[in-house]
């Protein structure tokens, strides 16, 4: 086995170790979750759908993290993530069996103040992990030795985390008194060591967001689309989160659910290049229907909602009127909606559809062959923008032939070769 082969090896062995780890972790924690599920006092300290939101993306993220290191080993966003989702659900394990072990079967567990405490100080190293994903996204490498040191500010937030629950299983040692000196001291020395760490996060968040600025404005092509998808899922997982604070229902939930699902699955979608160019198509299908859907909302709200809390009209004929107006409203501005979202998300379409359009009209009135030809090709040109093109017309008289060599060329128009058909013999 050479040294390569046996690299290779190992690393398969540890994603499969830690794959493997974070199974048997979000077994455990559904099935806690599932069990303590309508115990009274339980939603009170801990909600349970939050439990089952935190579980799912832990689950996500040690999942996709698996497939892309076992596809792409040479990329540490597969690493990060597949790290990252492992210590989430280790950190929320720690607080489902303090549940357990403190209110659903009080003392049933050994250490679960233990639990508390971990619970309380874990959270930071799922979120390092994610910050530095974030500088590395999706290359696998810093954009430059100059932001080393955001990456080293994560990694120090992470690496306070042993400290501060050191100083916490000293203060909860039997015993301790709360005036005594050393208490105070080894208190002080907690509070300024996680005040150390809270700031090294929000250094750390900041840093990632700014190298995906920096990231976005440098980039093109394939890491161009890369973006896009990350940046996409997180939008969408901002809106979601934003609308179920201001609505504050449990319905909510379940998109939030899906939208922060949809962030781990971007990340290997863009890591992996799988099906990488449907983004723009999802983002402008996406954007058509949310305006369709918010406007045919607002037109119910105005015919139905306002009437019947404003002036206390409650009638199924009221209900069946806004109905067919928001459905007789939202078809004929799907299309012009749909043209708009277009001509800002997918330029290229909405010029060549422009494109074909005019060369339509100007269709009619054109009636040289030689002017004709080369505005068909130039259309195909603008529209399709083929390696190169030909166009052949045959007539009574022979075969009239128009090619391009370059028809991607924009000077095309020096290019076009038209060959006058011979005179029949």
């Amino acid at each position: 086995m050479t040294g390569r082969q046996g690299s290779d090896h190992v690393t398969s062995r540890v994603a499969v170790g830690l794959g493997a780890v974070g199974a048997v972790l979000a077994a455990v924690q559904l099935a806690l979750i599932v069990m303590s599920w309508s115990y009274p006092g339980v939603g009170t300290w801990s909600p349970r759908d939050i439990a089952l939101l935190t579980t799912a993306y832990g689950t996500a993220c040690a999942t996709v993290g698996f497939v892309i290191v076992v596809n792409r080993r040479d990329n540490v966003v597969g690493w990060l993530l597949l790290i990252g989702g492992v210590a989430n659900l280790g950190w929320w394990l720690t607080n489902e069996y303090a549940v357990w072990g403190l209110i659903v079967a009080r003392g049933s567990l050994p250490g679960a103040h233990a639990a508390v405490l971990l619970s309380d100080r874990l959270w930071v190293l799922p979120v390092g992990c994610v910050i530095v994903m974030l500088l590395v996204f999706p290359t696998g490498r810093l954009l430059s030795p100059a932001w080393r040191p955001a990456a080293a500010v994560a990694v120090a937030a992470m690496a306070f985390v042993v400290p501060t629950i050191a100083f916490g299983w000293e203060l909860r040692r039997p015993g301790r008194v709360p005036s005594d000196e050393s208490t105070i001291a080894v208190l002080a020395a907690a509070q300024a060591i996680e005040l150390l760490s809270l700031i090294c996060v929000g250094v750390g968040v900041v840093s990632a967001v700014a190298s995906l600025v920096v990231r976005w404005r440098r980039s093109e092509g394939i890491e161009r689309l890369q973006l896009k998808w990350l940046v996409f899922a997180a939008a969408i997982t901002a809106i979601t989160l934003v609308t179920g604070l201001l609505v504050d229902s449990r319905w909510t939930r379940v998109p939030l659910l899906f939208a922060l699902l949809s962030i781990p699955i971007a990340v290997g979608v863009a890591v992996l290049r799988y099906r990488l160019y449907e983004i723009d198509r999802i983002i402008r299908r996406t954007v058509n229907y949310a305006v369709v859907s918010a406007l045919a909302v607002s037109v119910f709200a105005v015919v139905a909602v306002i009437p019947s809390v404003a002036l206390g009209l409650d009638s199924d004929l009221l209900v069946a009127a806004a109905t067919l107006s928001a459905a007789g409203v939202s078809r004929p501005l799907h299309a012009r909606i749909r043209k708009a979202v277009d001509r800002r998300f997918n330029r290229s379409r909405y010029d060549a559809a422009e494109t074909i359009q005019d060369f339509a009209s100007r269709l009619r009135e054109d009636t040289d062959v030689d002017d004709l030809v080369v505005e068909v090709l130039d259309v195909l040109r603008a529209t399709l923008e083929p390696a190169s093109a030909a166009l052949l017309l045959q007539g009574p008289a022979g075969t009239y032939c128009a090619t391009s060599s370059s028809p991607s060329d924009k000077t095309m128009h020096q290019h076009w070769h038209l060959q006058t058909p011979a005179a029949p013999r």
